[in-house]
């Protein structure tokens, strides 16, 4: 953020300077005290050198949008933290930081006075702040959606707003009262802005066109047409006769404010153009662009007249004419040059090597948490006798860089007698299988511009991670109630979150097991209760405890341990384990300190210490204080894994006002709620993709205390989304579940006890989850997917492996190969959620096959919109920190790379090897031919080939039991289950197809899924349509041909070798040759039609194998055969 105001201060100078016409002033011999303001031309080079290299520069975050103050003191700045923020613009020091939206704040504007700041936010409101102390004046409510743009009049009295609810709204600035509303626009408005002479008023709209209208009447004056895309940004003239426009369509266009006709187009920016500014003498005209640039243009001749650029790094360049030289602060990241070898270089300034004296802070070990970043600051003085340029810290050659990876800072120069601190930022990861302390020595060099690099002493740097072991593990039984309690000690690093499970002979299906709130610190030991079924019986005293880490979310790392722990030994519920026994008893039956007190929630409580979330929520607050008095609160709050926080926050959802009921809800849920316009309290909540229902959103209905339920349902009527009505009171909570009840569809209404389980659930979605899919005919929240890939963090299961070999370790490039729909695309998706939190990069997903794809990975990289995919790896060598490119459906782009000479791939084989940037492509034949069989492509030992195949056993039951449990379905029998996954051969896709085709074929009252419902699911067109496209798996007309004749000279055969399949072509007269059979075999199995095990055949999906069998397989064989023949002649 301060990097980036800096770079904002230094081009704000620089335009200052330029928009006047003059040229910049030399630039100091020594840094000035603040280098945030200092202008540094190191050799002033000409423009021809620099300009052309602008356009692909480094793209920028940008602001939302900033406004000086009118006596230049105060830059204030309105930013996606819901905060605006008060800058001094001398010093660039934060003066004050102004709270109160309740979402991102979208503008600012000074009045002309300056005492009032005007402020529009996404929470549909206007804000006026008093200038000098930061205090808020007055809140302006009226807009019913997202308020875009704020400005004032230029006599102050009156401010207007433009809104996504498609209107333009004109305020008194002193009262805070609505003027008037002016509407005509058909989409969300996006700018407004008053004439010079405050007669006229602008506003730029989503539906591309302009309008003007009388700022005294709100009549509008004139539409202006001519944009090809959402207009952003209007500017007027200082003498009100000509008015600017910006638009997405990459381009600025003049207009006649008076009669409305365009004069003008000027084009030049490569990305949609958000804001436009003319200069006070009216003479020059600044558009500001997604594609990082400021332009500068001759309001009289429309030619571009100057350019300047900042990026995140706080560098900056700046070029006015072409008769003037370009200036620029560079530290190498920012403009580049093609060397001989076609490499990206910095563009360094003209200079020789210096000598540098250099201090390492610290050669003593330092210890440093895994996931974590560390700080290396190294101290260097230029003892020679001219500037050293480029200064920065890099891993030394040769060093050891398993368990740390350095993003170092670059210094853009050092002038001689100069002392200045290095920094770079060392990011450190453990081994990912049962992780435990490392030391590691950090060896690293000082490079300049020019000379050979210093190395510097090594820094020891011991890497702690959670180390665990299992202190003991107790078998506790009392009548049909018993569990394994499992004592885990950390003698490592903290451990924040990780989910356990337990297995072993006898124990059944066990539910997995996650840490308390306040995870596993280090020195102590947690327990682990893992509740066992009354009829499981262990069969040895033997149990097999694995583990997984599940990252820690505030502190926005995720590194991805795994532990494994065999032969855990059980204590069996003898003596003297009895006496665990009778504790155990004497906690479930609430003997001992229960007669403390004869409050009946604490009796209650104490022996059924679960029945806290039977209770209305309106009596949680009472027992909390009945059981605290009584020193019960803690245990039965661990009992329920429940925090006491929540239990205050579950009074509030039951009790208070609407408003206020919300909140709680949303506090709870840890979502955001806006309010929607309608006769009942209602409001509206994002649920986002890791919700486990295929349900985007949530209606709340908030009723007041003395509404009457069947009132509020009427005025509900009969709602579109699914609408939650929480109650005020246990009569009203009662009424509305007995209403909603008899009306069905997407009304849901609990009653206190079902609110009270899902206020106090560990996992307060995954219970709202379940509470819907009670009310809500499952057929319209299917939880399952089935297709374009797992987008939702509750649906994807297994692929442990792949993910332990690719996520948490250093980055590496890997080829996912696969046939279509075996999980490619879920597994790349799984490692973007698993990748976005990590500090030390970015991750991107893109997909190769869409258009679509290819323009979200160039708008997140801040690209013009016609970017190619050279265009993002040329951006990608420039960029400070490491990029992870995850490329799906990769096929066509590695086949029309061989085709071109593979002049892409070899760029992008080139930047890996930089460690700049690392590839994931995910693909079939093509990708895999390349990889594993041409020897000519870039492909070959690019990366490690992942292959994806069928999903492990255990996942396989996951997926088709934990979705079904969310919406309270179960299965008639476990039998079933593995039917199910034994027919579908273990793959994913088609074991979701067919539980979305068995829930579809429930009856609304239906809850138990029968063998009648997988059978109608397993013979569906759904799984027969995803069993389809086998026989063209290449899309080359041979190959494909030849894997049919493969299937139907095999199909009949349990299990075969090449040979066999050889032989058996032989007598039917086909002779194709070893190497294009087998070429066959590797893509029938890579596609998941064949599966191989010790070098024979068998065919992987049991219903697909079925499903061909039906059709007259020997004909078709003849007549594959025949169309070979037909070929080769």
């Amino acid at each position: 953020m301060i990097a980036r105001l800096r770079a904002l201060f230094a081009l704000v100078a620089v335009s200052i300077v330029l928009l006047a016409g003059a040229a910049p002033p030399a630039p100091p011999p020594a840094p000035a005290a603040n280098p945030a303001l200092e202008v540094l031309v190191p050799q002033g080079e000409p423009y021809a050198i620099i300009r052309p290299l602008i356009d692909p520069l480094t793209r920028t975050s940008s602001f939302n949008a900033v406004a000086f103050s009118p006596d230049g003191k105060t830059l204030a700045s309105a930013s996606s933290d819901k905060s605006v923020r008060l800058w001094d613009a001398d010093t660039g020091r934060e003066r004050a930081r102004l709270k109160g939206h309740q979402h991102t704040v979208r503008s600012v504007a000074f009045s002309p006075d300056g005492k009032t700041l005007a402020s529009a936010s996404g929470d549909n409101s206007i804000r006026l702040w008093d200038a000098a102390t930061g205090r808020e004046r007055a809140r302006l409510d009226g807009h019913q959606d997202v308020v875009t743009s704020v400005a004032f009049s230029p006599d102050g009295k009156t401010l207007a707003s433009a809104s996504g609810d498609n209107s333009v709204r004109l305020w008194d600035a002193t009262a805070g009262r609505e003027r008037a509303r002016l509407e005509g626009h058909q989409g969300s408005v996006y700018a407004v802005a008053f004439s010079p002479d405050g007669k006229t008023l602008a506003s730029a709209s989503l539906d591309k066109s302009v309008r003007l209208w009388d700022a005294a009447t709100g009549r509008e004056r004139a539409r202006l047409d001519g944009h090809q895309d959402v207009v952003t940004s209007v500017a007027f003239s200082p003498d009100s006769k000509t008015l600017a426009s910006a638009s997405e369509d990459n381009s600025l266009r003049l207009w006649d404010a008076t009669t409305g006709r365009e004069r003008a187009r000027l084009e030049g920016h490569q990305g949609p153009v958000g804001s436009v500014a003319f200069s006070p003498d009216g003479k020059t005209l600044a558009s500001a662009s997604t594609d990082g640039s400021v332009r500068l243009w001759d309001a009289a001749t429309h030619q571009e007249a100057g350019i300047l650029v900042a990026s995140d790094h706080g560098t900056w360049v700046s070029c006015r004419t072409a008769a003037q030289p370009c200036w620029r602060l560079d530290d190498g990241r920012l403009i580049k040059l093609q060397d001989a070898n076609k490499q990206l270089v910095p563009l360094t300034p003209a200079g020789d090597a210096q000598a540098l004296s250099i201090h390492v802070d610290s050669t003593t070990p330092i210890d440093g948490l895994a996931g974590s970043v560390l700080r290396l600051a190294v101290r260097v003085r230029n003892t020679g006798t001219g500037r050293a340029f480029l200064l920065s810290l890099t891993p030394a050659a040769g060093a050891d860089r398993h368990g740390w990876r350095l993003a170092p800072d670059t210094l853009p120069f050092l002038d001689p007698g100069q002392e200045a601190v290095l920094e770079g930022q060392l990011h450190l990861h453990a081994d990912n299988t049962n992780p435990g302390p490392q030391m590691r020595q950090i060896a690293l060099a000082l490079h300049q511009a020019y000379g050979p690099p210093i190395v510097l002493p090594s820094v020891p740097v011991n890497i702690q991670a959670p180390t665990l072991r299992v202190q003991d593990a107790r078998w506790l039984k009392t009548g049909d109630t018993q569990a394994i309690v499992v004592n885990l000690e950390n003698t490592g690093a903290p451990l924040a979150k990780a989910v356990f499970r337990l297995a072993g002979d006898g124990l059944g299906d066990v539910a997995p097991a996650e840490l308390p709130p306040d995870g596993l610190p280090t020195g102590q030991v947690r327990s682990l209760s893992f509740g066992l079924s009354p009829d499981a019986k262990p069969q040895a005293l033997k149990a097999r405890l694995a583990g997984m880490s599940l990252g820690d979310e505030k502190s926005g790392s995720f590194p991805l341990y795994d532990w494994a722990f065999a032969d855990v030994a059980v204590s069996p519920p003898g003596i003297p384990w009895l006496l665990y026994g009778a504790g155990f008893s004497l906690l479930l039956l609430g003997i001992g300190y229960q007669w403390v007190f004869r409050h009946p929630l604490v009796l209650r409580l104490t022996a059924a210490p679960t029945a806290l979330t039977e209770l209305d929520p309106g009596e949680l607050a009472g027992a909390g204080k009945a059981l605290a008095r009584a020193g019960k609160l803690g245990p039965i709050l661990q009992a329920n894994q429940a925090h006491e926080s929540w239990l205050a926050i579950a009074d509030r959802a039951s009790n208070a006002a609407p408003e206020a009921r919300v909140a709680a809800l949303t506090e709870r849920l840890q979502l955001t709620a806006r309010a929607v316009k309608s006769a009942q309290p209602l409001w509206e909540i994002e649920l986002g993709d890791d919700f486990p229902l295929n349900l985007p959103r949530l209606r709340i209905c908030a009723p007041d205390a003395d509404s009457a339920a069947a009132d509020v349902l009427n005025r509900l009527g009969t709602p579109s989304e699914v609408t939650l009505i929480v109650g005020s009171s246990p009569e009203q909570r009662q009424a509305f579940h007995r209403l909603a009840q008899q009306r069905g569809g997407l009304l849901v209404a609990p009653e206190g006890k079902a609110l009270t389980a899902m206020l106090l659930a560990t996992d307060p979605m995954d219970a709202l989850a379940r509470l819907i899919a009670a009310h809500v005919p499952v057929t319209q929240i299917s939880p399952y997917q089935t297709g374009a890939g797992v987008h939702k963090q509750s649906l994807f299961f297994g692929r442990g492996a792949l993910l332990a070999q690719i996520v948490g370790r250093e980055p590496a490039n890997y080829l996912v190969v696969g046939g279509r729909q075996v999980g490619k695309s879920s597994l790349l998706k799984q490692v973007e959620r698993l990748c976005a939190n990590k500090p030390e990069g970015r991750c991107h997903y893109l997909t190769l096959s869409s258009e679509d794809g290819l323009r979200a990975i160039v708008e997140a990289l801040g690209l013009p919109a016609d970017a190619t995919l050279d265009d993002v790896l040329d951006d990608l060598g420039r960029r400070a920190e490491h990029t992870l490119l995850l490329i799906d459906e990769a096929d066509g782009f590695v086949e029309a790379e061989r085709k071109n000479g593979y002049a892409t791939l070899q760029k992008l084989r080139a930047l890996s090897e930089t460690g700049q940037a690392h590839f994931i492509l995910a693909g079939f034949w093509a990708l895999y031919r390349q990889a594993a069989l041409d020897y000519q492509s870039p492909l070959k030992n690019f990366g490690t080939v992942l292959t994806v195949g069928e999903l492990e056993q255990d996942a396989c039951r996951k997926l088709a039991t934990e979705p079904m449990a969310r919406v309270g379905i179960s299965w008639e029998s476990e039998a079933l289950v593995e039917r199910l996954i034994t027919e579908t051969g273990r793959r994913a896709n088609l074991i979701s197809i067919a539980c979305d085709a068995a829930l579809r074929d429930l009856a609304n009252t239906e809850r138990v899924i029968r063998a009648a419902h997988l059978d109608n699911a397993l013979n569906g067109n759904a799984i027969r349509t995803a069993m389809l496209g086998w026989n063209d798996l290449s899309g080359v007309k041979a190959e494909s041909r030849q894997d049919q004749i493969t299937v139907y000279a095999s199909i009949g055969l349990d299990r075969f070798t090449l040979t066999d399949l050889l032989k058996l072509l032989d007598g039917h007269g086909h002779h194709p040759g070893a190497e294009a059979v087998q070429a066959s075999l590797d893509r029938l199995e890579l596609a998941f039609v064949l599966a191989r095990e010790q070098n024979r055949y068998h065919y992987q999906v049991p219903l697909q194998r079925n499903l061909i069998l039906m059709d007259d397989v020997a004909w078709l064989l003849k007549e594959a055969l025949r169309g070979a023949s037909s070929s080769d002649t």
